[in-house]
């Protein structure tokens, strides 16, 4: 009796059970928390204490700080409540995606199957110990997927609310969202063989745009623009841009220099452009390879053995067409910044997840005919290697910064200046106010123009190691001591020379 009530249990229920269960043990075992939450958690600290104009006023896009101040009400800390809000995200993710898999497969061997490529997926789950929005954004990114594809089958009045409503959500945590809620259903009617199948999706933009405009006057009336804030976060991009279309001939010949050499410069200038843009298409390249990570090697495995995903047309162009958008929209990125955030990939690796796990449960079921007990084996092998890679870290503890906190304890008086590079020593020391603004790299004239008295907590990389380098040669600092001890320091402490 009791197995049979368990195989009545919904797997995207269990999935969602174990995905919180992780996300709690990764919580008891912490690991060192990444740059961008000291952002959020101080912009959520701002709203508690000075209201939301604050907030706004110290980062452009606030909802998820306000969102982790708000839980924080219940007797959390901010930490405390930011990991309660990404566990909660990450289980709206894992139900959301095996809700995908449900509307193409709804055997319970596929869903089982996907509910493990899921929980194991590399690239996804080493976001669970950090504290970002895109958690938030993915999740409702999926959700709105999840919606469309029941749109397109059944053609109901709830699923199109529901794909606008989820995207419009997700605007609130990532603005390229509106992209998706306005590209997508236009790809669909695009690409819609006849009229009479057109109709649902011009249904589907116009319920979208309908909904948008209402939350956007309602947003108005209680002044919040969101309008000016969507242009604000777009003209931090403006310094790229014109970077971009400048003609500095002295920056060309310069670039052409260091790329082609001295010599081979003055015949292939004019080629500085296509060897950017092909270097650059090729990171593109690089970054959603390694976005989709080990998963990749079940399409090889795959190939020898003729198995292949059937999926129907609908569902094909509706999983294309987020792919699309992603594709576009860190494209234009990569073009115009000249870098790319793996996070920024992570939607184009989810679609591809989606045929992954469909592919797994070929691979691990269907009869083959070629070597099928060793197509498992390496099926499993690949199961178990991502599953590790998940939630192993294999590199270096960061027991350094806390070493570093506990001898600025210890030994300097808490009233004594820090000058840092290290968002977590900012905050844990107390001593730094603007503990989420401090840059990568401290610059020469930061170090000379602070006081005598201060000490430089400085966490060690290639410049960091030429300016310190040149700063001790000229007698400006002293070097205290580094940790780890005993080996090359990745985080120094210097003290200012007295004149």
């Amino acid at each position: 009796m009791s197995d049979f009530n368990l195989r009545r249990i919904d797997i995207r229920y269990l999935a969602v059970t174990a995905s919180l269960l992780i996300s709690f043990l990764m919580r008891v075992f912490p690991s060192s928390l990444n740059d961008d939450s000291y952002v959020y958690i101080r912009t959520a600290q701002i709203f508690l204490d000075q209201g939301i104009e604050a907030a706004v006023s110290h980062y452009s896009w606030p909802v998820f700080s306000i969102l982790i101040a708000l839980v924080s009400k219940i007797g959390l800390n901010l930490f405390s409540s930011a990991f309660l809000i990404s566990s909660l995200f990450f289980a709206l993710l894992t139900f959301a995606l095996l809700s995908i898999v449900k509307v193409i497969d709804s055997d319970r061997t596929t869903l089982a199957v996907a509910a493990v490529c899921i929980l194991v997926f590399p690239e996804l789950n080493e976001y669970r110990s950090m504290i970002i929005r895109d958690v938030a954004f993915w999740s409702l990114l999926s959700f709105s997927l999840w919606q469309l594809l029941l749109y397109t089958k059944y053609q109901l009045l709830t699923h199109c609310i529901g794909f606008s409503a989820s995207l419009i959500l997700a605007t609130a945590f990532r603005v390229e969202a509106l992209a998706y809620l306005i590209v997508i259903p236009l790809v669909h009617i695009i690409f819609t063989s006849t009229k009479e199948l057109r109709k649902p999706y011009y249904k589907l933009f116009y319920v979208s745009g309908l909904i948008l405009f209402f939350l956007t006057i309602s947003l108005l009336a209680f002044k919040i623009d969101v309008v000016a804030q969507i242009v604000d976060i777009v003209s931090k991009y403006q310094p790229f841009i014109e970077s971009l279309t400048s003609s500095n001939l002295q920056r060309t010949q310069a670039l052409s220099v260091a790329i082609f050499g001295k010599y081979a410069a003055n015949y292939s200038n004019d080629f500085v452009g296509v060897f950017i843009i092909s270097g650059l298409f090729s990171l593109l390249i690089v970054k959603i390879i390694i976005g989709i990570g080990a998963p990749l090697f079940f399409f090889v495995i795959a190939k020898p053995t003729g198995h292949r995903v059937k999926i129907d047309r609908s569902t094909v162009l509706t999983l294309s067409s987020y792919f699309f958008v992603n594709f576009s929209i860190v494209t234009i990125f990569i073009f115009v910044t000249r870098y790319l955030p793996g996070r920024h990939t992570m939607v184009l690796s989810l679609v591809v997840l989606i045929f992954i796990s469909l592919l797994v449960k070929n691979l691990l079921y269907s009869p083959s005919t070629w070597k099928p007990l060793l197509i498992r084996a390496a099926s499993c092998f690949l199961l178990f290697y991502c599953a590790t890679d998940s939630y192993y870290s294999f590199g270096h503890k960061k027991n350094y910064i806390s070493d570093a906190v506990q001898w600025l304890d210890q030994t300097s008086p808490s009233s004594q200046i820090l000058l840092t590079n290290n968002h977590a020593i900012a905050y844990k020391s107390g001593r730094v106010k603007n503990y989420d603004q401090v840059p990568r790299n401290l610059s020469g004239e930061e170090i000379l123009d602070v006081e005598e008295s201060a000490l430089l907590v400085v966490e060690m990389n290639s410049s960091m190691n030429v300016l310190m380098a040149q700063l001790i040669d000229n007698g400006v600092i002293h070097f205290e001591i580094g940790f780890p001890t005993g080996e090359e320091p990745r985080i120094a402490i210097y003290s200012k020379a007295r004149n």
